[in-house]
């Protein structure tokens, strides 16, 4: 890279979601003119980043790392450690030590499909314009 010592070994890398809105000029020749596709984790890829973020955690017996690793495809290591950290969270909260099958459910659920959003409660005159707008 451009301004750096060619005798250090140091190694200046850069990631994007979206390389298409990056400038040329920080693509030319001797800046980050080299561009490695980092794919999305396979099955058996998922199953060893699961097994990296749960070694520190107590699981029940009853959670398959397999079965959540088969239903976290198209996820990458980020979502799964994000599902991780929501299971413990959960049991943090609850007052419990070791994570179970539903803690991993309600965490899938929440990375899959977003926070749950409550939903407020109408009063009648709210109704009624609603009824009125529907009709």
């Amino acid at each position: 890279m451009d301004g750096f010592d060619t005798n250090t070994n140091i190694i200046v890398i850069a990631a994007t979601n979206r390389p298409d809105v990056l400038d040329p000029a920080l693509l030319r020749a001797g800046r980050f003119d080299r561009k490695v596709m980092v794919s999305r984790p396979t099955y058996e890829e998922r199953i060893s980043i699961f097994t990296y973020y749960l070694k520190t955690k107590k699981i029940d017996e009853n959670v398959n790392i397999e079965s959540l690793a088969k239903r976290t495809s198209g996820l990458v290591g980020a979502d799964i450690e994000n599902i991780v950290n929501e299971a413990s969270l959960r049991i943090a909260k609850d007052g419990r030590v070791s994570l179970g099958k539903a803690d991993f459910e309600y965490a899938l659920e929440k990375v899959l499909m977003g926070p749950e959003k409550k939903v407020k409660s109408m009063n009648e005159q709210e109704k009624k314009i609603v009824t009125f707008h529907e009709l």
